[in-house]
């Protein structure tokens, strides 16, 4: 079950790709799919994150281990600032990857995550 923040980031991710003329379907919790949406040629995983939460979050190791034709079309989509003005901010598979070490997770620092980033304007979906 998801909580109010996670459906919030959710839709907002759902109306982009949607408005970028693909068509996302959630795929979380199905067996071998370490992502929550599949978009055209993109696997998505979404964060979602209220106004007040500190902008980072960590990878799953198993991540590391797919092969390079997943991680290719691996995006991370963190929908920030839920609750006053929602932003989006899309992490393309090229950037993920490059220069994170691995751990038992991969915590992403606040930092790396807003430089890795790119910002998009959802305030028309």
């Amino acid at each position: 079950m998801t909580n109010k923040t996670e459906q919030i980031a959710i839709d907002v991710v759902i109306k982009y790709e949607k408005k970028e003329g693909r068509n996302p379907k959630i795929v979380s919790g199905q067996k071998g799919k370490h992502w929550d949406m599949e978009s055209g040629n993109r696997l998505i995983e979404v964060k979602g994150l209220g106004a007040r939460r500190s902008f980072d979050f960590s990878l799953e190791v198993s991540l590391f281990e797919l092969p390079e034709s997943v991680k290719n079309k691996y995006y991370i989509y963190v929908v920030y600032n839920i609750g006053e003005e929602t932003k989006l901010k899309i992490l393309s598979p090229d950037r993920i990857f490059e220069n994170l070490e691995r751990y038992e997770k991969a915590w992403i620092p606040p930092a790396k995550v807003k430089q890795l980033g790119e910002d998009f304007d959802i305030s028309k979906l």
